[in-house]
């Protein structure tokens, strides 16, 4: 029984879990967006050069790829839940696990802007 109703939770579950990385859909980043919930950040870690073509209002921008990411996710407010994408996943990814280890709620954005985008979401310049 017990398998069963984690089996029925996991399937109806927004939110999955692949190992230890907590991961997020698309369709659950736009409804949490929708809530306006001031704890909650959105980053989108992709270089300046992927920003030009659009990102999700709201977001931050910060470049994962950039000498000093670690020390900005070491500063991080660790009471905010961090919401975090890139182009397709991989590196939201790994950028989630980094989070992690450093205390922080973070959740990866399947499939990232792509994905976004693929579903019809609107971005911004």
């Amino acid at each position: 029984m017990k398998q069963f109703l984690l089996l029925i939770t996991l399937i109806f579950s927004p939110l999955t879990f692949s190992g230890e990385i907590a991961q997020i859909n698309v369709q659950e980043l736009k409804n949490r967006l929708e809530l306006a919930d001031k704890n909650i950040v959105i980053l989108d870690i992709r270089t300046p050069y992927e920003h030009k073509s659009g990102i999700i209002k709201g977001a931050i921008k910060k470049n994962a790829y950039n000498d000093d990411f670690e020390k900005y996710v070491k500063a991080l407010d660790k009471k905010k839940t961090y919401l975090i994408y890139c182009h397709s996943g991989g590196r939201s990814y790994k950028a989630t696990d980094l989070f992690t280890r450093h205390g922080l709620k973070a959740f990866n954005v399947k499939g990232g802007i792509s994905a976004w985008k693929d579903q019809g979401f609107k971005t911004v310049k």
